[in-house]
């Protein structure tokens, strides 16, 4: 009998930018990912970890980086937004 051993991937994602896009009304924010991972994207008005509004929970990445787009941010109205990306599920 062979025994083999799945190995699930797991990488904490990393923010590498910000875009505000006033023109387009949205902000860019690109992450580290690995392909076919699912990840959540929150943000919030505050560093305070219980007001964060969750965006998206169901972002699959196609590639090693993502872009996820955040339509009406910079319209809303808040002066800054800071973003959080977690990864929910491995490839």
């Amino acid at each position: 009998m062979t025994t083999a051993l799945l190995s699930v991937e797991e990488v904490d994602p990393e923010i590498i930018s910000v875009v505000v896009d006033t023109e387009n009304d949205q902000v860019i924010v690109t992450f580290t990912s690995l392909t076919g991972a699912t990840y959540a994207v929150e943000r919030s008005t505050t560093l305070e970890s219980a007001l964060w509004e969750e965006l998206d929970d169901s972002v699959v990445a196609a590639d090693a980086t993502h872009t996820y787009l955040d339509p009406g941010a910079p319209s809303s109205g808040e002066p800054k937004y800071f973003y959080n990306v977690t990864q929910v599920e491995a490839p």
